[in-house]
């Protein structure tokens, strides 16, 4: 028995199948946790929108011990979409800043002879780009995202390291690590 579909019938299942498809797009990119350096306390400019204005400033109270924690919600151009919020309050604060090496996260690599491994895709069946075999202590600074996977860079005694980091390779805390 062969069945036969008429052009009309598929034009009807691509279109209800592309219009169930559209909550996907117009969901947010990414959903990555991230801290601003604990050292960086320079203000840093929150927009309304990407080369948007001005809406606030923000920054770390190190005095305080007051750290800016963000959630990457989109990336676009050189602008990260946040959510942020301070680690004593839970308050946050909703726009776009731009990228910089001070937003980053650390890696959960703590264990001895544990390999972090650095992906050339947000997929672990991808390339591995970066193979860290020991642990860092600084912060990996994150250049993008994409669902809850990070882009990351550092460079630590003379060796750079890139690629993209696995959310349970993340810890997005500035006061002890995600064990």
């Amino acid at each position: 028995m062969e069945i036969k579909f008429n052009k009309g019938f598929s034009i009807l299942v691509i279109t209800i199948l592309m219009l169930m498809s559209i909550p996907v797009y117009c969901q947010d990119k990414c959903n990555c946790d991230a801290l601003i350096n604990y050292n960086f306390v320079e203000l840093i400019p929150v927009f309304d929108n990407v080369d948007g204005t001005i809406m606030s400033s923000i920054s770390n109270d190190s005095i305080n011990e007051d750290y800016l924690l963000l959630t990457i919600l989109d990336v676009q151009k050189e602008y990260f979409k946040v959510s942020i919020r301070s680690t004593n309050s839970e308050k946050t604060l909703n726009g776009w800043i731009k990228k910089a090496a001070y937003i980053g996260t650390y890696a959960r690599n703590y264990a001895e002879n544990e390999t972090l491994k650095l992906y050339s895709y947000p997929d672990k069946n991808s390339n591995v780009e970066s193979v860290v075999d020991f642990w860092i202590p600084d912060l990996y600074s994150i250049t993008d995202c994409n669902g809850t996977w990070v882009k990351v860079r550092i460079t630590y005694m003379g060796n750079t390291y890139s690629g993209w980091l696995e959310k349970n390779m993340q810890c997005a805390n500035p006061f002890t690590t995600c064990n």
